[in-house]
């Protein structure tokens, strides 16, 4: 699931909680995140990563490295090209000047 926001160009942020027992054991918490950059390594970057613990939680915010970031150019070009070969081309017209009969003239006419 990371992986396809990273590759949309949008950052991820990753939080391992920890509960009771698991308090006393936060080097298991970091090689979770440790195994997550790894693995989002050809895509990612880690933009901030807590030093340890904050509070009962590690923390860790992946940005998509500059390969995605043009992927999400191309993905917002190229759907752009497609809006715009689906929608109708509007043309500018020339104004147009419609003549208004004067009241009395249509008066004229319609005793006529």
């Amino acid at each position: 699931m990371a992986r396809g926001f990273l590759s949309k160009g949008n950052k991820v942020k990753v939080t391992v909680f920890f509960r009771f027992r698991q308090l006393r054991r936060p080097e298991l918490g970091a090689e979770i995140l440790d195994r997550v950059t790894q693995q989002l390594a050809d895509i990612a970057v880690v933009e901030f990563r807590t030093r340890g613990m904050e509070g009962r939680q590690m923390t860790m915010i992946l940005a998509p490295n500059g390969s995605a970031e043009k992927a999400k150019r191309a993905h917002a070009a190229s759907e752009a090209a497609e809006a715009e070969v689906a929608a109708p081309k509007v043309l500018a017209a020339a104004p147009v000047t419609v003549p208004v009969a004067e009241p009395e003239a249509q008066a004229e006419k319609a005793d006529a």
